[in-house]
């Protein structure tokens, strides 16, 4: 403690220096060097040091990474989630019964017996706004082991107001559900924005010479397809990111290729609507009108075109440190969420 009666002596110590002293407790204290001999002195440390990664082992450059690996995945003004995951067991398996979850307004539920074996997604019916599931009225367990455990996930999206470098993430909106902190997480959302099927690059050319450019080949042609009038017809649900070529076998007739789909085994004709079926999603890849087939079409004569489809290709790429196993196997879900404008 430092007082009128022993400052003056304080200050006239060689180690004396005003940084030193500090106010506590309404008293003005100072610290006190003890002199000791430097070989007698022992302390403990830690040191980092990073291993540089093999880009091609990485499978990305690693220049533009923080030096320690860690990318921020929050930032002010993007998007985050809060999600949280719950089990509920269902008292019972009864056809076409209704059971309540604990929770509503849920985003996620998938049903699973007690050996975890998920159960047919065509079995039964979620109600997410009221979080209920609903058996189908023929539903059976069969091989499957009760009880069924309903295993559900609720979240909140919203914009990031501010990230603190001690982890602390504002929204910009109050949280509309309860969170325990056992089993939730707050993570980055991925923006994709509007998705949509279309089709691109429409031209005609004299033959094929299986080269997929998006620029015609060769010399022009009288016959074309018009599109202006007779657009082809896409729908999010069959169209694929694929270059096609309608390449013709005679004067009506042509067999479809696609760049990685290969050939398909439905040839069309001029004369008839043509609508390949994407065997995914029993839905066509597209419509090739017949009313915009002009005259003039000889064999290998070819028509073009691009189909894009209402899709986001994401590349992920998961990082485990090195250590010990601690499960026999593991396992990870991609999240996908979405919004629709209703068309009355």
């Amino acid at each position: 403690i430092i007082t009128e009666a022993n400052r003056a002596e304080i200050m006239a110590q060689d180690w004396y220096v005003a940084e030193l002293e500090y106010a506590k407790d309404g008293k003005q204290w100072i610290h006190k060097p003890i002199m000791v001999l430097p070989e007698t002195i022992k302390y403990s440390a830690v040191g980092f040091s990073y291993i540089p990664i093999d880009a091609e082992l990485l499978g990305l450059s690693a220049v533009r990474l923080p030096i320690d690996g860690r990318v921020p995945i929050f930032r002010s003004g993007e998007i985050g989630i809060v999600s949280a995951s719950k089990s509920q067991e269902l008292p019972d398996y009864i056809a076409g019964k209704i059971y309540a979850l604990a929770d509503q307004r849920i985003s996620w539920c998938e049903l699973e017996d007690a050996n975890g074996m998920k159960i047919p997604f065509d079995t039964y019916t979620v109600d997410y706004d009221y979080g209920k599931v609903t058996l189908n009225g023929d539903f059976a367990l069969g091989n499957l082991t009760g009880p069924l455990i309903a295993k559900y996930r609720y979240q909140d999206m919203g914009l990031v107001r501010d990230v603190k470098i001690n982890g602390q993430v504002t929204f910009t909106k109050p949280l509309t559900h309860n969170y325990d902190p056992a089993n939730t997480i707050v993570g980055s959302a991925l923006v994709i924005g509007d998705m949509k099927s279309r089709y691109t690059r429409l031209f005609v050319q004299p033959t094929w010479n299986s080269v997929w450019s998006d620029e015609a080949t060769g010399g022009a042609i009288s016959a074309n397809y018009n599109d202006a009038l007779y657009p082809l017809e896409v729908s999010n649900k069959g169209a694929i990111q694929e270059r096609w070529a309608m390449v013709f076998t005679d004067t009506t007739t042509f067999k479809c290729v696609g760049e990685y789909t290969g050939e398909l085994a439905q040839r069309g004709t001029t004369t008839a609507d043509y609508a390949p079926l994407n065997p995914i999603t029993n839905a066509p890849y597209f419509k090739i009108k017949k009313e915009g087939w002009g005259s003039g079409w000889a064999n290998g004569n070819t028509l073009r075109f691009n189909s894009i489809g209402a899709n986001y290709p994401i590349w992920v790429i998961r990082t485990v440190k090195q250590s010990e196993p601690t499960v026999l196997s593991d396992s990870f879900q991609i999240m996908l969420r979405g919004d629709i404008d209703w068309v009355a």
